[in-house]
């Protein structure tokens, strides 16, 4: 009977529960950094979540949010974020906003919801399963020496035109500011200048704000383009820096003083 109590009490200790201080704000953050990677490092403490991930090799993420948080530390990995998505969807839907019951926690390598409408448990997963997501906190000085914003909308406007292209892997979206255009508007052109064959359109993609690009290229593809767009807000603040990097730092607003951020540096492609 010892023996049992004992095997009992180590699996109770196991437990772990996480506060849920703004479930939709957490969702809508969760919805962001599936689009910038597969899997994730779950850090939570009594200040918040943090996740550094790494979309190998052009692009690294930290994202920070105090939509949840922890007594004690808390760390876990998810291999499959597009699944916990989906059952984070389902679990908005069903509470209609009532999360009084709901309960989240860690146990015994899975991640536990519960409440009087919905049970879940989600498989958590080792650390070196999903190494190749993750990354450490930046730590390079970076000062920018260009900044524009730009919207979603105009994002996918540019994202609509992949048509003009057979092999989408090829084209190449080039931000530059055109002085026989708008003043103080930086336009994307939509191409590929390593021959004078492909089609080509050249329309607005955001607002200078800061600097300017004098001699530096501004060269993106798909990928990275879609990465500026991970986080629905109506105003993306995008930051050239004095290395070949650009950095997105967006911040989004929930309720009794939640907040998420999430800051993007993504690679430059050469000329």
């Amino acid at each position: 009977m010892v023996n049992v109590l004992s095997k009992y009490n180590v699996i109770m200790a196991s437990e772990k529960t996480i506060t849920v201080n703004d479930f939709n704000l957490f969702y809508d953050l969760m919805k962001s950094t599936v689009k910038i990677v597969e899997a994730a490092k779950f850090q939570v403490s009594e200040n918040g979540l943090a996740i550094y991930g790494a979309r190998k090799p052009y692009a690294r993420c930290e994202l920070t949010t105090n939509a949840i948080s922890s007594d004690e530390d808390v760390e876990f990995s998810i291999a499959d974020l597009q699944m916990f998505v989906k059952v984070l969807s389902t679990i908005k839907e069903v509470h209609d906003n009532d999360y009084s019951d709901f309960k989240f926690t860690v146990e015994n390598e899975k991640v536990c919801f519960k409440s009087k409408k919905f049970k879940s448990k989600f498989q958590t997963q080792k650390e070196s399963i999903i190494e190749k997501w993750l990354a450490t906190k930046v730590q390079t000085k970076l000062n920018p020496v260009f900044e524009f914003t730009t919207t979603p909308e105009l994002i996918r406007r540019i994202r609509n035109h992949q048509f003009i292209f057979t092999d989408v892997s090829s084209m190449r979206i080039y931000l530059e500011t055109k002085e026989d255009m708008e003043n103080n508007v930086l336009f994307a052109t939509v191409g590929n200048k390593q021959t004078s064959l492909n089609n080509e359109v050249t329309m607005k993609f955001g607002l200078v704000t800061y600097g300017a690009l004098k001699d530096r290229s501004l060269i993106l593809d798909v990928d990275r383009l879609n990465l500026l767009d991970a986080v629905q807000t109506n105003d993306i603040k995008v930051s050239l820096m004095d290395a070949n990097v650009l950095v997105s730092d967006v911040t989004v607003k929930g309720k009794n003083d939640t907040f998420f951020n999430v800051k993007l540096y993504t690679s430059i492609l050469k000329a």
